[in-house]
């Protein structure tokens, strides 16, 4: 648990008040104390949790259920104290699995493996199937903070496949020319989606993006990364690996050009990252554990240390 020191860094900013992470298999658990105290959100039942997202205040949130053909994507309007289904939601023989949240909430986005990107421009209240993208395996959704810009990776077939962008808040969707041949699986992005930073599979080095997509050029150390986080600015960047050995945190702040491995975080299998606009509050997550920075990712403590739980993915508000 956080002591007071650490609690009073947080209170600095109010970026990072709000944290939400998800089980797979179990429930949804949310804090309002920068991590300090969890609640489980059992209302919303024990489901097959994968994605999280939410607003810069933290105010909405939207999760997805990966259970496959039975999942649904559930919002909250309430800092994820109450949780709803959107039943217009089921992916039919497909999964839920990436979400991404504009920074007021208004518009989000959803994407099913093995099935559709969903949009909604009014705060998860209802959805719009975009069938002109077309039924993809989607990984690596991510958005700029007026929801605008978006991109996703469609990892059906790595050779051919490209990343797909679109600059009207979902409606469309496009290639983005010579992006093909990569695994990438997750991505984030500056709050004007200049700078982008994805991950890819397959043990290959991480490629980030300075021109809004438009080229990409590999960085860091090659591993098998899985989670990417971005400040407001993309000046701090921290990477997460959950590969057995070797996986640690990595961070950069000069935009993604260079990368340090926070080897006293320990290696671990971590599977999410989010940070708050300015960087600062950084919150990992690893099978079993729950680490928090407030210094940039430069040091990490164990708020949560090795209590089994399957911990999916993290969100944090960013301001």
């Amino acid at each position: 648990m956080l002591n007071n020191n650490l609690l009073f860094q947080g209170n600095k900013n109010t970026g990072g008040k709000f944290q939400t992470y998800t089980v797979y298999g179990e429930y949804i658990y949310t804090s309002s104390d920068y991590g300090v105290t969890w609640t489980a959100r059992t209302a919303a039942g024990s489901r097959y949790w994968c994605g999280i997202a939410m607003s810069a205040d933290g105010k909405y949130q939207t999760a997805t259920d990966g259970g496959y053909n039975v999942g649904y994507v559930y919002v909250s309007a309430d800092y994820g104290v109450t949780w709803t289904a959107k039943t217009s939601t089921r992916p039919g023989e497909a999964y839920w699995h990436e979400v991404a949240v504009s920074e007021t909430g208004q518009i989000q986005t959803v994407a099913a493996s093995n099935g559709h990107i969903f949009v909604s421009v009014n705060y998860g209240s209802t959805w719009i199937d975009r069938t002109s993208a077309g039924s993809g395996n989607w990984w690596g959704l991510a958005m700029s903070a007026d929801g605008a810009t978006q991109i996703i990776y469609d990892a059906w077939n790595a050779q051919y496949s490209y990343i797909k962008k679109s600059i009207d808040y979902g409606a469309s969707w496009n290639d983005i020319p010579g992006s093909n041949g990569y695994t990438f699986q997750y991505f984030s992005m500056s709050s004007d989606a200049k700078y982008i930073t994805g991950t890819v599979g397959n043990a290959m080095y991480p490629r980030r993006s300075t021109d809004y997509g438009a080229t990409w050029q590999p960085v860091g150390v090659q591993f098998w990364y899985r989670g990417i986080s971005l400040s407001e600015t993309g000046q701090y960047q921290t990477l997460v690996s959950d590969y057995t050995s070797g996986s640690y945190i990595c961070t950069s702040s000069n935009y993604g050009a260079t990368w340090t491995q926070r080897t006293a975080a320990g290696s671990k299998y971590w599977y999410g990252i989010s940070i708050s606009a300015d960087g600062k509050i950084q919150v990992a997550i690893a099978e079993g554990y729950l680490c928090t920075s407030f210094d940039f990712g430069v040091t990490w403590v164990a708020t949560i240390n090795n209590d089994g739980k399957f911990r999916m993915n993290v969100a944090i508000n960013k301001k």
